[in-house]
């Protein structure tokens, strides 16, 4: 197996037997450390991981577990045990456009709702993802955009009567300085408006299928894919033309 394609099991892996912990916080209360410890080893023992080759499986056993024993012993005393885990929203549209998505967790105040979006890896080079437009990222960050979509999607849920007054991303590794972080970001109306004319302007794009034409490179894969399947006909038509 590939290493690109492994890691992405791994990835997923991972994202799976943290739902399965965060039930597993809500539902005990804090114990001592060894009850601490079987609490993230019974993450890794419901199920087995047969498509990962064997050294794979005993490092990433070790490593996850030390970081959901870390994990566990920092925020036990204050985990929030009124959310909803991996909630699923869909049949959501916002200008035509329909939406749907997979939240990690939505911590409840009554009907206001904290999104938290689990991340993985390090903080430090993680944290500018999620800030805002700027001369450097005019269409803000990664993250960013992911936490205005967040509040998109769950305002405009017709099922719920929910309203979410901000998005959280929760690093489960600590940063450098061994200390573990949480990114809060609080959505405005003008972050709103923003995102919703990059999704609308995304949708139409796809509509047309004007895809991003890639880097024009003749050993380039995706470019030459495009080309072969002409997803983008009028660009190389007037390039061979040119020539």
């Amino acid at each position: 197996m590939g290493c690109v394609l492994e890691f992405g099991l791994l990835w997923l892996e991972q994202h799976r037997r943290l739902k399965y912990f965060c039930f597993l916080m809500i539902r005990r209360p804090p114990r001592s450390t060894q009850s601490r410890s079987s609490a993230a080893s019974d993450v890794y023992k419901r199920q087995p991981m047969d498509f990962i080759n064997e050294i794979t499986i005993i490092f990433y056993r070790s490593f996850f577990i030390g970081v959901l024993n870390n994990y566990y012993d920092k925020y036990i005393n204050s985990f929030n045990k009124i959310v909803a885990i991996e909630r699923t929203i869909r049949n959501v549209v916002i200008k035509d456009v329909p939406l749907k998505g997979k939240l990690d967790k939505l911590e409840f105040d009554g009907k206001s709702v904290n999104v938290v979006d689990y991340k993985t890896g390090d903080p430090d080079k993680a944290i500018p993802k999620t800030k805002g437009p700027s001369d450097k990222e005019p269409n803000g960050g990664h993250y960013w955009r992911q936490a205005v979509f967040y509040k998109i999607l769950v305002d405009n849920y017709e099922q719920k009567d929910w309203k979410v007054v901000s998005t959280e991303f929760d690093f489960i590794e600590p940063d450098k300085k061994k200390n573990y972080r949480k990114e809060k970001v609080v959505i405005g109306p003008a972050d709103i408006t923003t995102v919703t004319q990059q999704i609308t302007s995304t949708w139409e794009k796809i509509q047309n299928r004007e895809f991003y034409t890639g880097c024009g490179k003749p050993e380039c894969y995706w470019c030459n894919f495009v080309k072969e399947n002409k997803l983008q006909k009028a660009r190389y038509e007037h390039e061979e033309q040119e020539e």
